[in-house]
């Protein structure tokens, strides 16, 4: 005798899901050349009133079979219920295809946060924050230093080429211009004791600097620095001048003069990375903008932070040059920076001019000194021939030399201050070339970024992204696989079909 229980059983039809308890039991009768898969019931005994069409889903014992009921019609000829069914493979196998593991793509109970949902697109609507951290380049001119290259003379320098840095205070920076702008050096001096060479070098003091930068930030050069410096009068060709400064030493500049310099930002998570996914931090759906001045606006590959909750900018300023390279990295915790740094994943690498370009008076000497004195000087030939007569016997360093003594003689000029005093008067303003260094570099450091957020999404009936082989024992609700391979006790087309239905995506339930 073959039974078969009936019940009514509401579920979904890609579901694993069995029914626990209830059921009505009837013997039944198989009508002739039904398929196991599909079998046809025949139930006799019960009248039209024993309405079996109340039933949907059955189950036999013998066939070790769930089946879904696909029509039940009633026979009054032969007083019986003839049911048709169809087999449920899902939930017949459902011991088999939870101990099975599988590639899953999709999952409902289990889920990668980091991998891209594809599933969902974005509602269109961007939502915008900043990131501010406080000035990085913070000194004043008032409070800062200055770097000068100068072109010197004598022993124990530790020379960059041929040239020699001094490190100057901002008191020094001033000791320097008075003594740039300054007429009374060589105040003292008789005419009779002074080379024409020297008195080109009066002319334009400041010819021997190449080169006059302010940094910018007050740690770049600290007090602990300069206290291992030497202090010194600094050289202008062959001449000490009363401008002091701190000679920069052979440990600032071998093996390369560069300083470097950092900081950490916390990066702000997209608004729903916390429920959706830290994926959505990726440049699909964020976008982050640095803007760091003096190297301007920096675009972030934010797929390449995904993972990181912060970045450290290191900063690294060559004090000869003034070129800095700001390197990005990213950092789990910025409490903890590595001694090399270099280590951390690089994000991007940026170069820009760092230290500030002053620009100071360039006085033509050449030329300009003798147009210079010819104004000065030639309306006062017929008191004295010395000028033309000493240009045509000496050149130009005689001719020099004899408008001096004939000034003298003649009571024109007395001293060196006396020709400073004209020479003033013609050369006027002091001319500056360059162009200023951009102070925008004392504007905040700011992370703009830019969100956008996904549609809602159908957790329960669509799942995330898992990507991974799993047991499907611990998996439950929405699941989808790839490549599902399965061998079970039911017949080889079940196996096929329950593949099928598992690479669609079903419920384990």
């Amino acid at each position: 005798m073959i039974t078969a229980t009936l019940y009514q059983f509401n579920k979904k039809p890609n579901s694993t899901m069995i029914p626990s308890s209830g059921g009505t039991s009837y013997n039944i009768r198989l009508l002739n050349d039904c398929s196991i898969m599909t079998p046809v019931l025949q139930i006799r005994g019960s009248s039209a009133d024993d309405y079996l069409g109340r039933f949907n889903y059955g189950y036999i014992p013998r066939f070790n079979r769930y089946y879904f009921i696909k029509q039940a019609s009633y026979n009054s000829d032969l007083g019986c219920w003839n049911i048709s069914m169809q087999v449920d493979v899902l939930a017949s196998a459902k011991a088999a295809i939870v101990a099975s593991t599988q590639f899953v793509e999709r999952s409902f109970s289990r889920h990668n946060l980091m991998i891209p949902d594809g599933a969902y697109i974005s509602d269109g609507v961007p939502v915008f924050s900043n990131t501010i951290h406080s000035n990085f380049f913070d000194a004043a001119p008032s409070s800062g230093k200055y770097i000068i290259g100068v072109i010197s003379t004598g022993a124990n320098m530790t020379r960059f080429g041929g040239v020699q840095y001094y490190i100057l205070t901002s008191s020094d920076m001033n000791g320097l211009v008075n003594f740039m702008m300054g007429t009374d050096n060589y105040a003292d001096a008789s005419v009779t004791q002074i080379s024409a060479d020297l008195l080109g070098f009066l002319a334009d003091p400041m010819q021997f600097i190449v080169s006059c930068k302010f940094i910018p930030r007050l740690d770049v050069i600290t007090a602990d620095d300069l206290n291992n410096m030497t202090r010194a009068a600094i050289k202008f060709g062959a001449w000490e001048s009363t401008v002091y400064g701190y000679r920069l030493p052979d440990s600032f500049i071998n093996p390369a003069p560069v300083i470097r310099r950092g900081f950490s930002m916390q990066l702000t998570d997209h608004p729903q990375a916390l429920t959706r996914g830290g994926w959505l931090n990726g440049n699909k759906t964020t976008e982050r903008v640095l803007r760091f001045e003096p190297w301007g606006m920096i675009p972030l590959d934010c797929n390449r932070l995904v993972s990181y909750e912060n970045i450290y900018l290191d900063v690294a300023i060559d004090i000869i040059t003034g070129d800095g390279i700001l390197s990005v990295y990213a950092i789990d915790n910025p409490d903890s920076v590595p001694a090399n740094i270099d280590t951390l994943p690089l994000i991007t690498t940026q170069s820009s001019s760092v230290l500030i370009d002053i620009p100071l008076a360039q006085l033509r000497h050449e030329g300009y000194l003798k147009m210079g004195l010819d104004m000065f000087i030639r309306p006062r030939e017929n008191a004295t021939q010395g000028f033309m007569s000493g240009y045509a016997s000496g050149g130009m360093a005689g001719g020099i030399m004899g408008a001096l003594g004939g000034f003298q003689n003649g009571g024109g000029l007395s001293s060196i201050s006396g020709m400073y005093d004209a020479l003033q008067s013609f050369y006027g303003a002091p001319q500056s070339q360059g162009t200023p260094g951009s102070l925008l570099c004392r504007m905040p450091v700011i992370i703009f970024n830019k969100f956008m957020n996904l549609v809602s999404e159908d957790l329960a009936e669509f799942g995330r992204p898992l990507c991974s082989y799993t047991t499907l024992t611990n998996l439950t609700g929405y699941t989808k696989c790839v490549n599902a391979n399965i061998a079970t006790s039911l017949l080889e087309p079940e196996d096929r079909e329950i593949e099928a239905l598992m690479n669609s995506g079903f419920f384990i339930e």
